[in-house]
């Protein structure tokens, strides 16, 4: 926990600085997802080294930790998102595609290169290179689906930014899967449509309906595939995000291990 720990399970820890690895003892795995979120404000040359920073630096500290534990967690499932592939058009990607370009695909580069420390030690390591998850309780969603719920949505920028969503529930799942299977590497969190976002009326108000659903229910995404596909882009509005990521066509293959 990122404050002081309240109970006995809890582990208080700092980015950026020395974790103990005994602490770690009696850990399966870690899942660890925290960075700064990137539509939260005007991108300012401090708030994105933020943004880098607060992903790099968490993630080292982790890593770290977990390299220099004798009996500790042996699986990272570490955050990701598929801002690593950049600007794609309308060209489908998938886990095997390059690094493209731009502020946010150099930052999940080094994202995922903190975790060498892990890696080196002979831990297994997952990216969860996630999209756009659909939630009402956190999130981009959180501010775009009142809005849409009230009629009143429409194309941000150009409108022809692709957005990969998939449902909370289904990106739950996805992590637990990482975290139990053999699986080691990128893999894509993402559904499988794949849209542009000036459709908002119609596709970002079938994504309202889903974020109202119950809580046992999910919508209609694959969840967690290895081979996944993604639709990325990313339109230039002066200093802001465009968008937190990009809607997605996912493959119909089934997630392996390497």
């Amino acid at each position: 926990m990122r404050r002081d720990s309240q109970s006995p399970d809890e582990i208080p820890w700092r980015p950026g600085s020395p974790l103990d690895p005994a602490l770690l003892h009696g850990l399966d795995g870690i899942v660890h997802l925290a960075g700064a979120g990137i539509g939260d404000k005007r991108w300012t040359d401090a708030y994105k080294q933020q943004i880098l920073g607060s992903r790099v630096d968490g993630t080292t500290t982790i890593a770290t930790a977990m390299a220099h534990a004798t009996e500790g967690p042996r699986v990272l499932v570490n955050g990701s998102a598929i801002g690593y592939y950049g600007d794609t058009g309308d060209r489908i990607t998938d886990e095997t595609g390059p690094k493209g370009e731009g502020f946010l695909a150099d930052v999940v580069q080094q994202w995922e290169a903190a975790t060498a420390p892990a890696r080196d030690a002979g831990l297994r390591v997952a990216f969860a290179r996630t999209g756009l998850v659909v939630s009402g309780d956190g999130g981009a969603w959180q501010k775009l689906l009142p809005i849409f719920k009230a009629g009143v949505g429409g194309k941000l920028g150009s409108g022809k930014q692709y957005w990969s969503p998939i449902s909370l529930n289904d990106e739950v799942r996805a992590l637990r899967h990482l975290l139990e299977h053999d699986i080691h590497g990128p893999v894509n969190l993402v559904g499988p449509d794949a849209d542009p976002q000036r459709r908002g009326h119609e596709g970002h108000g079938r994504g309202a309906a889903a974020a109202d659903c119950a809580a046992g229910s999910s919508v209609r995404t694959q969840g967690c595939a290895r081979g996944v596909r993604a639709r990325t882009r990313w339109p230039v509005s002066g200093s802001y995000p465009a968008s937190s990521s990009g809607p997605a066509s996912a493959g119909s293959s089934p997630m392996s291990p390497r």
